[in-house]
């Protein structure tokens, strides 16, 4: 979940709504081996990436009550196509977060060193298993075997363990570290090359079936995106929160306003006996730049967002009648 936007200084400041961000990510058309890995696998992640390049210095918090449902893999095939999307998008979007000078932290403490490391693991992994599986054989046929290395490697496969042991007095879960332990080389070795191996294959693959993609096709990036702007729902926030809550929206609340919007519709009628008014027109209409600056008419300012040049006639109020005479004896 990401902000819109936020105040800042008396202002609101596009967050997800940023220009940066609309117009990197709003291309249908993508031509490069990266990009597609990009906006055709991961779209999700690239959203963070875009997020974390353009914002820096904001952070991005883990929310323990959002919950997520998806459908777990039941064949090894589809665990296959699963993996392999989300191995090559993961290793795209590192590539573009290592390039993100700007992260928090210092030196071997920043979030820049801990995106390089983890890019650097990512790529590796299967040469780690290859090493790692070459020391249990050779501990155990040689003669002169290499205890340092086979107790370094059974410290970080077993403390794990020991952690879990501790905090949750789970020992079942102990159990599933064996079995993940036990299925390492499929997960570090068969999986990671299945996945460098076909980095330009772009398709689903056989975990859902994506609309307009048949099963000749290559991947849904065969044919050029077509952006249709009618399908877009053109509503107000406003209106999202009136629809999903069931009531009414309050026409005492000010609107949030923006520059495309037509002029408001102003309430003369605080005081008793008046009427409400016209339409409020403003003498001098600027441009769409002007508009666009002036951060109080998108709400950062508890007035009406109306400037002195903004006309807004309220009629007087209609005369009292005198009071009828009383009836003649």
């Amino acid at each position: 979940m990401y902000r819109i936007k936020s105040p800042k200084n008396g202002a609101w400041v596009p967050i997800l709504a940023n220009p940066d961000i609309i117009l990197e990510y709003n291309q249908n058309v993508v031509t490069t081996l990266h990009e597609k890995n990009l906006l055709l696998l991961g779209e999700d992640r690239f959203l963070s990436t875009l997020m974390l390049r353009t914002f820096p210095k904001r952070q991005m918090m883990f929310v323990p009550q959002a919950r997520c449902k998806t459908v777990v893999p039941d064949e090894f095939k589809v665990l296959l196509s699963q993996r392999r999307r989300w191995i090559n998008s993961t290793v795209h979007n590192l590539m573009e977060l290592v390039l993100v000078s700007d992260l928090c932290g210092i030196a071997c403490l920043s979030m820049q060193f801990s995106v390089f490391i983890d890019l650097i693991g990512t790529l590796v992994l299967p040469a780690a298993i290859v090493m790692t599986i070459y020391l249990i054989v050779n501990t155990a046929i040689s003669s002169n075997p290499q205890w340092q290395s086979l107790a370094l490697l059974i410290a970080i496969l077993g403390l794990p363990a020991v952690l879990i042991a501790i905090t949750t007095f789970k020992f079942v879960y102990v159990m599933w570290m064996i079995i993940y332990i036990i299925a390492l080389p499929i997960w570090n070795f068969i999986l990671p090359l299945y996945s460098f191996w076909h980095f330009d294959d772009f398709s689903w693959g056989a975990t859902r079936v994506v609309a307009g993609e048949k099963k000749k096709d290559k991947g849904h990036a065969d044919a050029d995106g077509k952006f249709d702007s009618s399908r877009l729902v053109m509503k107000k926030w406003e209106d999202w929160e009136a629809e999903r809550t069931g009531q009414r929206f309050n026409k005492n609340k000010v609107p949030l306003k923006t520059p495309l919007d037509p002029p408001l519709a102003f309430d003369g009628g605080n005081q008793p006996g008046s009427r409400k008014s016209g339409i409020v027109t403003p003498s001098t209409p600027g441009t769409f730049g002007t508009m666009f600056n002036d951060r109080k008419m998108y709400g950062s300012s508890p007035s009406l967002g109306v400037s002195n040049n903004v006309s807004s006639p309220v009629p007087p109020p209609s005369p009292i009648p005198p009071p009828p005479p009383p009836p003649s004896q």
